[in-house]
């Protein structure tokens, strides 16, 4: 049975961007609370939104990282051995 045109490519490395985008957007987002609470001098509220902030940059690095896989997958065209 030959292997489809996808099968092919492998995963499209998109998603896991668009993915990684939202969560910088957020990050961007919560960077605005973080300087009110510092501005203010609320330093539990600043820490709480700086916790945040990393936990959501952890994710996005995760997800880099899988686009970068994804990426040389992609661009080597690891064909199946069948195919070779």
């Amino acid at each position: 049975m030959a292997p489809t045109l996808s099968a092919l490519f492998g995963r499209s490395p998109i998603r896991p961007i668009q993915e990684h985008m939202a969560i910088a957007t957020h990050c961007v987002e919560l960077l605005g609370e973080f300087l009110e609470a510092s501005f203010i001098k609320d330093w539990e509220a600043a820490l709480a939104v700086q916790q945040e902030i990393r936990g959501q940059e952890n994710i996005a690095d995760d997800l880099k990282a899988m686009c970068a896989l994804t990426c040389l997958r992609v661009c080597f065209f690891q064909y199946p051995e069948q195919i070779c």
